[in-house]
């Protein structure tokens, strides 16, 4: 009886593959919390804003018809931004990468190298749907992964991300 063994995968392959699905997860879990946090901050300011209006319409003031359009405004940016569409994108696509990730820590036995193909399949059909990439948030969700899965780089490679990267990493 004459069987041929199945290639094993890589080490290295293998190990590449978790890693992007620990960053993905990392990245789409920021961008999930960010779009949340702005479509509640958006709806509280609106709530406090209309009630403001409501009052002041009804004192007949110019202070009323400027909150009224404060809140008309705000309505817009978030319809025109979709903070929840895209907070429902960034949640379907996190858990994608937890089930890919979930996939990768199951195996007990070492992966052949179609096993690797199917699961690197998944990894490229996740990263078709997602929308163009933050680069600023992207390097700090690479040194969480990297924590997340012990990688230590030397200190000169560490550089600080500052303030401004930071503050701004959602949006650049």
């Amino acid at each position: 009886m004459s069987g041929t063994k199945a290639k094993l995968a890589d080490d290295d392959d293998i190990w590449k593959l978790r890693y992007n699905s620990a960053l993905g997860v990392r990245y789409h879990m920021a961008r999930q919390s960010f779009y949340r946090r702005l479509q509640r901050f958006i709806s509280g300011f609106s709530l406090a804003l209309s009630t403001a209006a409501v009052a002041s319409l009804f004192s007949n003031t110019v202070l009323g018809q400027v909150l009224a359009s404060l809140v008309a405004i705000l309505q817009a940016f978030d319809l025109v931004i979709d903070t929840r569409g895209s907070c429902e994108l960034h949640n379907n696509l996190r858990r994608d990468y937890l089930r890919l990730e979930q996939e990768l820590t199951q195996r007990i036995k070492p992966l052949t190298l179609s096993q690797l193909q199917k699961l690197a399949d998944k990894l490229v059909s996740i990263e078709t749907d997602e929308p163009p990439i933050k680069r600023w948030l992207l390097e700090s969700c690479r040194r969480d992964a990297d924590a997340f899965l012990g990688i230590k780089h030397p200190a000169q490679e560490q550089q600080k991300i500052r303030w401004c990267k930071e503050l701004f990493k959602n949006i650049v």
